[in-house]
């Protein structure tokens, strides 16, 4: 039947796949990334060098992940985002101890966007649990205790998209894509 609908082209390959779809009825497109390729670090690169490097690798991950976040689906996405804001936090103590002018000043406001993700993904992994418990409960008893986390973790992803969006985390982004690639 695809064959044949294929053949007589009622069926197209997709040129959008279903994450650019939610993306796009939401008004919003996917972030503009470069290809991924693992970081090289060489014995004669010097600590600044390598630690730019590393910086330009986690804000890559970061633009790689933050959909995902956004669309809320995914219970890992805002996982994998912390440990990149984690990982990042570590290259700029290593630009802090260089020292890097700004290192330390990003590394700061790096660490209070991670910490107001804290909430979001407490109750994901709340919801998370309390749902694989509840699937194996004859007369499914924590349906109540789980609908008000529910709401609180939608609640609170609002707020993280709110935060995520604001000038404040967007600024913070280019001044951490200035710190990779600036000649110090």
């Amino acid at each position: 039947l695809i064959e044949a609908l294929r053949e007589s082209g009622v069926l197209e390959p997709a040129r959008l796949t279903g994450l650019e779809v939610g993306l796009a009825a939401s008004g919003r497109d996917l972030p503009r990334t470069g290809a991924q390729h693992p970081v090289t670090l060489e014995p004669e690169m010097s600590a600044i060098a390598a630690g730019q490097a590393l910086l330009r690798q986690q804000l890559a991950a970061w633009r790689n992940i933050e959909p995902a976040v956004r669309l809320g689906d995914d219970p890992d996405a805002l996982h994998q985002l912390r440990v990149t804001c984690r990982r990042l936090v570590a290259m700029l103590r290593l630009l802090e101890s260089v020292p890097l002018p700004g290192a330390l000043r990003l590394r700061r406001r790096l660490q209070a966007v991670m910490r107001r993700t804290s909430a979001v993904r407490d109750l994901e992994v709340q919801c998370g649990e309390l749902e694989a418990i509840n699937e194996v409960l004859p007369a499914r008893d924590l349906d109540a205790v789980i609908e008000p986390l529910r709401r609180r973790r939608a609640r609170s992803h609002n707020t993280l998209l709110r935060m995520l969006d604001s000038s404040r985390v967007r600024q913070l982004l280019a001044a951490l894509d200035d710190l990779a690639t600036s000649t110090p």
